[in-house]
């Protein structure tokens, strides 16, 4: 090393590249120690947050993926079990009008709800006793096929046109028939179940 002239400084020499520190002059002739490593920077705040909120987003954006197609799958689902058993009602009814024409009373929708439902309560029973059906046959044979094969829709639009024309007592019947005969055939399909 040597001294720097008129200041009394000691600077490094010119060949020694070696040494990751050099000394400079500092007002009033001493010396300082400067380092050539790089200082420390401070952690950036923001964008650990923003890399923190996208590790956060990826598994919701997942998760509601899944769910959509869980929920797109069951839709479907029960879709095409609401197909057949719409099919099936329009069949059945209709093979019964087949035996009592100008009946005046509507027995095709009586004989599919009192069926849907003795069908409903055995299917019900084995499911609740035996617990022989998934979650998934549940939802195609309860709400799709039996949901398109009986119809409180039609009940209710029929029972209102025999109000209409002057035949309360026609309507009423069919009220009456639809709830007692269709709690007693889901009764009896349930207890059936219990049995077999």
């Amino acid at each position: 090393m040597r001294a720097a002239s008129g200041t009394g400084a000691v600077s490094p020499s010119a060949g020694d590249g070696s040494n990751p520190h050099r000394f400079t002059t500092i007002a009033g002739g001493t010396p300082a120690l400067q380092s050539s490593q790089r200082p420390l920077q401070r952690p950036d705040i923001e964008s650990m947050a923003r890399n923190s909120d996208r590790a956060m987003t990826l598994p919701i954006g997942f998760a509601i993926v899944k769910t959509m197609q869980n929920l797109l799958s069951q839709t479907l689902l029960v879709g095409a079990g609401g197909f057949v058993g719409a099919g099936l009602r329009f069949l059945v009814s209709g093979w019964v009008y087949q035996f009592v024409p100008n009946a005046g009373f509507p027995w095709g929708t009586l004989v599919v709800n009192v069926i849907g439902s003795l069908v409903l309560g055995l299917l019900g029973g084995l499911a609740e006793v035996r617990g022989v059906l998934s979650a998934t046959t549940r939802l195609f044979l309860f709400i799709g096929v039996l949901g398109g094969f009986t119809t409180f829709s039609t009940l209710a639009f029929e029972t209102v046109t025999l109000a209409a024309g002057s035949q309360m007592i026609r309507a009423a019947a069919n009220v009456a028939a639809h709830v007692i005969f269709g709690l007693a055939a889901a009764w009896l399909g349930f207890n059936l179940a219990r049995v077999l």
